[in-house]
């Protein structure tokens, strides 16, 4: 039982790198393969790990929005009961369903789901992954951003921040710093957007995330006094 254990695990990290990455055609590629393979058709966990991925790659590979929600939702139900509280992947199956509405701009739609996700979180007696509070708390900041709900974001930064320091988990520090820092550039707020951006800058560095230093590099030097 080891050996497959370890294979399971093994494509388990994959997917979440290739997913963590955006490299969507090397998700499809791993689900496509596995879809053959025993230890995932006949174990409902290992199949829905599977199911889920795949509904990612339908929509960000295909835009097909209503046939990745679908193959969500059945990923969802094939673990979950009405009776019981929500697993962690469950939950991390919902979020992505809001993740696809925010991204197709249906974002009253998308806080719904993540409002239903955040009521699943609290009935959980703890997290072993701390991330999945953290993401729901930034996706929550990036849609109340965009519906002008600009306090109401900055309030669920802090609070994931907060978190983030808490559980000594940097994961996506950087972003709610920079988001923050946006939503007082909406604002008109110039000092506090480059307090902010600058700290997500730091973090970035620490990071060693190139992509994301110099944009917002570019960022401060534009709210820089001329």
């Amino acid at each position: 039982m080891t050996p497959r254990l370890d294979y399971v695990e093994e494509v388990m990290k994959q997917l979440k790198l290739a997913r963590r990455a955006l490299r969507y055609q090397d998700v499809k590629d791993l689900v496509e393969t596995e879809m053959e393979n025993p230890l995932f058709m006949n174990n409902k966990k290992n199949l829905q790990l599977l199911l889920w991925h795949r509904g990612i790659y339908q929509f960000e590979l295909y835009k097909k929005v209503d046939e990745s929600i679908a193959t969500l939702r059945s990923a969802i139900h094939l673990t979950h009961t009405s009776d019981k509280v929500w697993t962690e992947r469950e939950i991390e199956i919902l979020l992505t369903s809001g993740v696809i509405y925010s991204e197709v701009d249906e974002l009253e739609k998308a806080l719904e789901v993540y409002s239903e996700a955040k009521e699943h979180i609290h009935l959980l007696p703890y997290l072993s992954d701390y991330t999945i509070k953290t993401r729901l708390y930034y996706n929550i900041a990036r849609v109340l951003t965009r519906l002008k709900k600009i306090e109401e974001s900055t309030t669920y930064c802090k609070e994931a921040i907060h978190f983030c320091i808490n559980k000594d988990n940097m994961y996506l520090l950087g972003e709610l710093h920079y988001q923050i820092g946006y939503n007082f550039e909406l604002r008109g707020n110039k000092d506090e957007a480059l307090k902010y951006l600058k700290k997500a800058k730091i973090v970035f560095e620490l990071q060693e995330d190139e992509k994301y230093i110099k944009f917002i590099s570019q960022k401060v030097n534009d709210l820089l006094p001329k």
